[in-house]
């Protein structure tokens, strides 16, 4: 177990001790769909590629953000997580009308 001040360089600039926001890269969202992968497989969980991707980019975006001992948001988590589906979905509802809209 690593203590607090063993964080990665850059989890501290001197004037704010934690980093309560973070964005995943591509290569980190590729390796968290990786690694959920199998259990969508095995658990015949019916995602398409982007929707596992986005579940990779959460984890990893709310795992990789730190804060100060004790003061984990459980609501502002699920809240932020809820908003990038509900995003996402808009962006797919989107996408279908106006493919729904060059067919007419």
């Amino acid at each position: 177990m690593s203590k607090a001040n063993d964080f990665p360089k850059g989890y501290h600039d001197g004037e704010q001790p934690w980093r309560p926001e973070y964005e995943p890269d591509e290569n980190q969202v590729q390796r968290g769909s990786a690694a959920l992968f199998p259990f969508v497989d095995k658990w015949k969980l019916p995602l398409n590629p982007e929707q596992l991707d986005l579940m990779a980019y959460a984890v990893i975006k709310h795992v990789m953000a730190v804060h100060p001992v004790g003061t984990t948001d459980f609501e502002a988590i699920i809240a932020d997580v809820n908003e990038m589906i509900d995003e996402d979905m808009a962006g797919h509802r989107r996408m279908m009308a106006a493919q729904a809209n060059r067919q007419t």
